[in-house]
C-alpha cells in the first residue's frame, strides 16, 4: 500500500507513486519559489492525489475469508444492486431464523445475537447499553473521552472560551455516551442522530434531566434517522461529531454525508470523525454489514469529498487487541 508523507513546504500529502525522483524534486523545488506557482502546484498535487487514490487498488478481505482486489469490486459484490444495498443497510424483506449464535463484532469482541441480522437490525437486536455500543469494552470509554477532549480543544479552541454558545451534532449517538461525557461539557445545544430507536429512547431518558440541570441548561434534540439519509439543517452546526458509525456507510453514501455535513456547518465550523483503522485496505464484517477502512482509505475518501484534513491523531491507551483508532478534523475546501 502507498505510504503518505507531507511535503515539507506545502504540507500536501505525497504518495510513493511510479514517478521519478527528479520529477518529485522538481515539484518540491518549484513550489517554494513563487507564491502563484506554489498555489497551482498545491492544487495539481491535490487533484493528482485524488485521482491516484481512486484508481490505486485498496485490496481487502471479509471475515469469512473472501478476498477482494480493490474496494470497487467489493462494493459491486456487497451493494451493487438496489436489493444488495438494501440488504447492506437492512432495509430488505429478509426474515431471520431466531437462532442464537455468538457473533464476532469486529475489533471489540463477541456478543450473542440472532443469525441473519445485518446492518440496523443487527444492532436493534442488542440491549441499549454502553457495553453494547462499545462491543463489550465499556472500560475504554474514559480513555476515549479523555483523548477526544484533548483533540477537540486543540482543533476547535472556541470550545474553551467562557460563555461560548455552540451547537454540535452527535452522529451515530448510540445511547448518548459521547454526548453525556464529552459534548455536554463544551456545547450548549446537541442534536443526537441515531438510527436505532431503542438506543435513542435510552439516551433521551438519561440525558434530558442532565441537560435540564446543567448551568446553563443544555438544549437537546433527538433525531432517529440513518446517517445515509440524514440532511443537516444548513448552517446550523459549529461542529459535527461522527464516531464509530460510518463503517456502516458505503463509500458513495459517506462522501455524500460529508458533503451534506459541510453544508450544515456554520462559517468556521468543523467535522470531527473518529473511527477504527485496519492496517491496510479494508475488512468487511459479514455479521453486521460494516467496513473497517485503513487510514489511506479514509484519506482517499476525504479527498473525493473535497474535505481538507486539518489534523489527524491516533488514540492512545486502548487495549492492544483492538484496531487502532484515529481522530480526523475536517473542513470543507
Amino acid at each position: 500500500m502507498p505510504r503518505h508523507q507531507l511535503h515539507p513546504q506545502c504540507a500536501v500529502p505525497l504518495l510513493y507513486l511510479p514517478l521519478s525522483d527528479a520529477t518529485l524534486a522538481g515539484v518540491c523545488n518549484g513550489c517554494t519559489q513563487h507564491a502563484v506557482r506554489h498555489a497551482k502546484i498545491v492544487h495539481a498535487c491535490t487533484v493528482f492525489l485524488t485521482f491516484c487514490m481512486r484508481r490505486r487498488s485498496l485490496a481487502g478481505r471479509d471475515t469469512l475469508g473472501a478476498e477482494y482486489a480493490d474496494a470497487e469490486s467489493m462494493w459491486e459484490r456487497e451493494a451493487g444492486s438496489k436489493k444488495q444495498k438494501d440488504d447492506w443497510y437492512d432495509k430488505g424483506e429478509r426474515e431471520h431464523t431466531g437462532e442464537q449464535v455468538t457473533a464476532n463484532t469486529g475489533p471489540w469482541g463477541t456478543l450473542t445475537v440472532a443469525t441473519h441480522l445485518a446492518g440496523l437490525r443487527y444492532w436493534a437486536a442488542l440491549p441499549a447499553t454502553v457495553d453494547t455500543v462499545l462491543g463489550g469494552y465499556a472500560r475504554v470509554s474514559p480513555s476515549d473521552v479523555r483523548e477526544s477532549a484533548v483533540f477537540l480543544e486543540s482543533v476547535f479552541p472556541a470550545v474553551t472560551k467562557p460563555g461560548a454558545s455552540l451547537t454540535v451534532a452527535d452522529c451515530g449517538a448510540g445511547v448518548g455516551r459521547v454526548t453525556e461525557h464529552l459534548l455536554l461539557r463544551y456545547f450548549t445545544a446537541v442534536d443526537l442522530v441515531e438510527p436505532v430507536k431503542s438506543y435513542m429512547l435510552a439516551a433521551e431518558e438519561k440525558l434530558t434531566p442532565l441537560a435540564a440541570s446543567a448551568e446553563p441548561p443544555r438544549v437537546l434534540r433527538y433525531v432517529v434517522e440513518p446517517l445515509q439519509e440524514w440532511t443537516p439543517e444548513k448552517g446550523r452546526y459549529d461542529m459535527i461529531w461522527i464516531q464509530w458509525c460510518v463503517g456502516h456507510c458505503t463509500d458513495d453514501d459517506l462522501i455524500s454525508l460529508l458533503h451534506r455535513c459541510g453544508a450544515g456547518l456554520k462559517r468556521g465550523g468543523m467535522i470531527v470523525m473518529k473511527e477504527n483503522n485496519c492496517a491496510e485496505g479494508f475488512i468487511v464484517d459479514k455479521e453486521d454489514s460494516s467496513l473497517t477502512r485503513s487510514n489511506d482509505y479514509f484519506l482517499a475518501l476525504f479527498a473525493r469529498a473535497t474535505m481538507t484534513v486539518v489534523k489527524v491523531k491516533l488514540q492512545r491507551n486502548f487495549p492492544s487487541e483492538l484496531f487502532p483508532v484515529r481522530m480526523y478534523a475536517l473542513k470543507p475546501e
